[in-house]
């Protein structure tokens, strides 16, 4: 026979804060969705993108490990709020070489709380592994290289990145 299994029990969800919590007027706008209840959506569109800054970045995996996972950082434009599992569009700077026009967007998954990592509700961050090509002979192809995973893992603090 198998070995039996018992089920959780159910998990108790909450719209409010319990009773016995305290919620600072800072992070009041932080428990509640949109008037209606719905996520925030679409902040910023690709042809009029706003503007985070970047507040740091640090390497994720030892030097010696294949690849490169960076942690990044991004301060968020005044009113720009998200909740969890949400991701965020960035778009790299220049031109896709294959048509001339302006980059497209890229999704990233957002790695924060919709409290931020400052606790301010404006501050997230994003875990990215730098997209490389590595051919047979070891050498990486730089034509193949992830356009926004390359930007992103590069960003200094006080960059400013569009999103």
């Amino acid at each position: 026979g198998g070995a039996a299994f018992k089920l959780a029990p159910p998990q108790i969800s909450l719209d409010v804060p319990p009773l016995d919590a305290t919620v600072e007027d800072a992070q009041h706008f932080l428990e509640h969705l949109d008037a209606d209840g719905n996520l925030p959506l679409n902040f910023a569109k690709p042809q009029a993108p706003a503007k985070a800054t970047v507040l740091g970045r640090a390497k994720l995996i030892a030097d010696d490990a294949p690849g490169d996972i960076e942690h990044v950082v991004l301060k968020l434009p005044e009113g720009f709020h998200y909740v969890e599992g949400q991701s965020l569009s960035v778009i790299p700077p220049g031109v896709d070489p294959k048509n001339g026009r302006k980059n497209k967007p890229r999704l990233y998954s957002i790695a924060s709380t919709r409290y931020g990592d400052l606790l301010d509700g404006n501050t997230i961050s994003l875990c990215v592994r730098r997209a490389e090509f590595i051919e047979p002979d070891g050498t990486k192809d730089p034509a193949k290289q992830g356009v926004c995973s390359n930007f992103l893992c590069d960003v200094k603090a006080g960059d400013e990145v569009d999103v």
